[in-house]
């Protein structure tokens, strides 16, 4: 017993700090699962803080022997009893405890932790020496300038080891480099490896250091040499040889004018992604690269008031902002009200989800990524899929060839439904004034998702539209594109601002540009062209969050429904030009 208490307090001080902090864990997997886990953490953190209670009062009341005259005493005795059930219940409660916490983090989750470092420092250009302070200089895109961030927590050598070590791993070698400089520097500052208190096993780890320092040079040089390019599919390195000391080398190789230029990435690399689209993306996330396009129709770009000729919406207009005329890339400014994003967040929080099942596509594409006909899907961080109306009976597909369906006959009204989330729906109808779209009719777009993104999440970069009408391989989870058509268009919108990182980039050459989060507002894009074909300058990605989180809710509109006001052409290459009833 004299063990058991003190891990006892120690486990109820933690449980209860973890479960009153704000923290989204990733937990959940489903609905139904979610609820009920939910549920039972509550009851955990009600169990925990009432066995906290108790031992404390137990331990300061009655911690004293009992003399014989307090002996006879039956309120004592009750006492001792309660405690003494308390204590047999606890090797459950603990156990209750450890099943409930394993989800909370592991290896998996530290490795994960380490790459999200590794990418805040690729992508934001971030010095060494300010992340192991824990201050840092940031875009902030709220006040739209530089902003100085200061953490709670710094590094230590022993993180720089677990931090270059991955580098290392990943193939990034230039960042292996600058880590291992800086933790060398801390190493030796303090001495660690010479200090009796440090046990043995720590010094083998901090060990690992020298070891690193001493084989990058041959690693980079030869890898430099070999690829002759900067960056490739596998590979991140410095563009000049180094030497023994991870500085640049006095006498650098001839071949060096080559690789740099190697970086420019080819039409093929940017159309089927990897390490070098993501590679340039990451500039854009810095704000380096603002296409061309986007300069030369700056005089297009300006903020009205929209309301599509619509007598109710020339009273009440949205606030819309052209960010680009050609693709039509826009937002809409405060188009959600604080009541709708507090619901949405509220409703989400026990319900996000980082469950994923294996999709057929990312499988095919593995086996085969230059096969023009098969794309991968792009799953976003942690989820949870909002459901506006629930539809009586179920639409059934046949499939008639490999990526090919055909919807089944039906005589239901496919239609009919109930409303079971009369906020969304609400959202869905204020969605379609705004976009001039179809948006509630069973075929006409997606469920709602609010997706959270913590520090370090991002999104890759990808193209909505899964190009089911080019000839594009469909899968079992995409049959519904047969009654559907592809995804026409993206309404974006955020529900908290984000006070550094986290903007949507588009990365294509000329057209890329970065949209910062703006709590409230919604961004809104086309994704096809009028043929149907997909707009491959939507072409877009999350930037990693460096402060804070972020929260977004997204819908995709798809083509078939839009027949009326957003109608096919006659040209080929047609495109959607920008809404025209405005102020």
């Amino acid at each position: 017993m004299g063990q058991l208490v003190p891990r006892l307090l120690l486990l109820l001080s933690l449980g209860q700090l973890a479960l009153t902090m704000n923290f989204n864990y990733g937990l959940f997997e489903n609905f139904v699962v979610s609820e009920k886990v939910f549920k039972e953490e509550l009851m955990l953190k009600e169990r925990l803080i009432k066995l906290k209670e108790d031992l404390v009062k137990w331990k300061r009341e009655y911690a004293e022997p009992i003399s014989e005259a307090q002996q006879m005493d039956e309120e004592l005795l009750g006492k001792f009893a309660d405690y003494m059930k308390a204590a047999s219940n606890s090797s459950q409660l603990l156990s209750d405890f450890d099943s409930q916490t394993k989800t909370f983090g592991g290896q998996k989750s530290f490795s994960g932790a380490l790459r999200g470092l590794l990418i805040l420092k690729e992508t934001y250009r971030l010095p060494v020496e300010d992340i192991t302070s824990g201050v840092l200089n940031l875009f902030s895109p709220s006040s739209q300038k530089l902003e100085v961030f200061k953490s709670r927590h710094t590094l230590n050598t022993h993180d720089m080891v677990d931090l270059a070590g991955t580098a290392i791993m990943d193939g990034w070698i230039d960042d292996a480099v600058d880590l291992t400089k800086v933790g060398m520097a801390m190493l030796e500052k303090s001495g660690e490896l010479e200090s009796k208190s440090v046990p043995e096993w720590l010094k083998e780890h901090l060990r690992q250091l020298p070891k690193m320092k001493s084989m990058l040079p041959r690693i980079q040089n030869e890898l430099l040499e070999k690829r002759r390019a900067i960056v490739g599919q596998d590979f991140k390195l410095l563009p000049f040889a180094i030497n023994e000391q991870l500085e640049r080398s006095e006498t650098q190789p001839e071949y060096l004018g080559d690789v740099l230029a190697a970086i420019v990435p080819s039409e093929e690399n940017m159309k089927f992604g990897g390490d070098i689209k993501e590679y340039k993306f990451r500039s854009v996330c810095r704000r380096h690269r603002i296409g061309g396009a986007v300069r030369s129709q700056e005089k297009f770009t300006k903020c009205s008031y929209l309301h599509h000729n619509d007598p109710f919406l020339r009273l009440g207009p949205f606030k819309m902002e052209l960010l680009l005329y050609e693709p039509f890339r826009m937002i809409y400014h405060d188009i959600f009200s604080e009541e709708e994003m507090r619901w949405m967040k509220e409703y989400s929080t026990p319900k996000l989800s980082q469950a994923r099942g294996k999709s057929e596509v990312n499988e095919k594409f593995k086996r085969n990524t230059k096969d023009p006909k098969i794309h991968r899907i792009i799953h976003k961080t942690i989820q949870v899929w909002l459901k506006d109306k629930e539809y009586d009976d179920p639409v059934m597909y046949t499939q008639i060839g490999e990526g090919r369906y055909m919807q089944d006959e039906f005589e239901e009204d496919l239609q009919k439904g109930k409303v079971v989330m009369p906020v969304m729906r609400k959202l869905g109808r204020k969605i379609e004034l705004a976009t001039s779209m179809e948006v509630l009719a069973r075929f006409a777009s997606t469920e709602f998702q609010v997706t959270n993104y913590g520090l370090g999440g991002l999104c890759e970069t990808h193209i909505d539209p899964l190009g089911a009408m080019e000839g594009a391989y469909v899968d079992a989870g995409h049959q519904h594109l047969v009654s559907t058509g592809d995804m026409i268009a993206t309404f974006m919108g955020w529900l908290e601002d984000v006070p550094a990182g986290g903007e949507t980039g588009f990365d294509l050459t000329g057209y890329s540009q970065a949209v910062s989060p703006q709590k409230g507002s919604a961004a809104f894009w086309i994704d096809l062209e009028r043929s149907g074909k997909r707009e491959l300058r939507s072409s877009h990605g999350g930037c990693p969050v460096a402060v804070g989180s972020k929260w977004i809710l997204n819908k995709w509109m798809y083509y078939y429904d839009q027949f009326k006001t957003f109608p096919c052409g006659l040209d080929f290459y047609d495109q959607f030009r920008p809404f025209k009833g405005v102020y």
